[in-house]
């Protein structure tokens, strides 16, 4: 499990989405120190991913790289957006899964939104999901660190997104396909696996 990353990505807990949005400033600096310039793939152009939560109906659109650094307010939407569901905890996420995000949509030529089916995850709901499914759910989830996302692109076949996320990545991670249950997991683990 993480070391250093998991201390970046400490619960925030805000009382109200105003209350996150300004601490803007302070996600910006916790998502570049994840992620430097080098893992925005050196782009000078902007970089913008789509998401909607299933389960909060909440959708957000945000320019997250603005060619030259990650935006403060569009990471503060997006951890918002991926906050755990069960419990309205909120996590920091781990800006290279942004910029997967960004590559998978490049590459399957969609605008997205992607359908979020879980982001980040409290200790608490993990504990839970592990207790339910303790081959399926990792005791300490990257999940838990902001590092995994479980998404589908409803147009698109979920075998061929995983392939486009493995195509996407920089190396490293993980990347599972779920398709009875229609969804694949992308994380940025050190060690690469596909399952």
């Amino acid at each position: 499990m993480p070391t250093s990353d998991a201390e970046t990505s400490k619960l925030v807990a805000p009382t109200s989405r105003r209350h996150l949005l300004g601490m803007a400033g302070a996600t910006a600096v916790a998502a570049s120190g994840l992620v430097g310039p080098a893992w925005a793939a050196n782009s000078r152009f902007s970089m913008s991913v789509g998401l909607h939560n299933i389960h909060t109906d909440e959708t957000v659109d945000a320019m997250f790289w603005d060619g030259e650094a990650f935006v403060g307010e569009a990471i503060s939407e997006i951890n918002w957006c991926l906050r755990d569901w069960r419990t309205g905890e909120i996590g920091t996420v781990d800006a290279r899964l942004l910029v997967t995000l960004y590559r998978m949509a490049q590459t399957v030529g969609s605008p997205g939104p992607f359908h979020l089916i879980s982001g980040f995850r409290s200790e608490s709901t993990n504990l839970m999901l592990h207790r339910n499914d303790p081959e399926g759910v990792p005791e300490q989830s990257y999940h838990m660190f902001g590092m995994a996302i479980d998404i589908r692109l409803p147009e698109f076949k979920t075998e061929d997104l995983r392939a486009a996320a493995i195509g996407a990545a920089f190396g490293f991670g993980g990347f599972g396909y779920y398709p009875k249950s229609d969804f694949i997991h992308i994380d940025t683990g050190q060690n690469p696996r596909v399952w």
